[in-house]
């Protein structure tokens, strides 16, 4: 977030940015009991999506003037919700990285120096 900073977005942004990435984490680790963090991702990136675009249309369309403009917010928040899906995937593939990378240098941090080879480490560990 300090690359979003420096390069000049708005508060309102990192909010945003911080809070979708916040809620795709929570719904990897909660929806499905942890066991599908793709569909958690895409899920949450769906609800939040349609949340923005409601939110959206709200703020522009609102209230809906004719027929045109209430099929023009439909259009929106399904578009939103769509994008939303394809974001939080690519958010959940992040996070699921980050992950990995933490538990690989966690393994990494706690290696006994003293330990010669494989075999050794791993009694060790036992």
């Amino acid at each position: 977030f300090g690359l979003l900073v420096s390069a000049g977005a708005s508060p309102p942004f990192i909010i945003f940015l911080a809070s979708f990435f916040v809620i795709v984490g929570m719904a990897q680790a909660w929806l499905y009991g942890g066991r599908r963090p793709r569909a958690s991702s895409t899920l949450a990136g769906a609800g939040f999506g349609l949340a923005f675009g409601i939110l959206i249309g709200c703020l522009i369309l609102f209230p809906p003037q004719d027929l045109f403009t209430f099929f023009a917010f439909t259009v929106l928040a399904l578009s939103y919700t769509m994008l939303g899906m394809i974001l939080g995937y690519l958010v959940g593939c992040l996070t699921a990285s980050l992950f990995m990378l933490l538990t690989v240098v966690d393994e990494f941090w706690d290696e006994d120096p003293s330990a010669t080879n494989v075999e050794e480490h791993q009694q060790q560990q036992r």
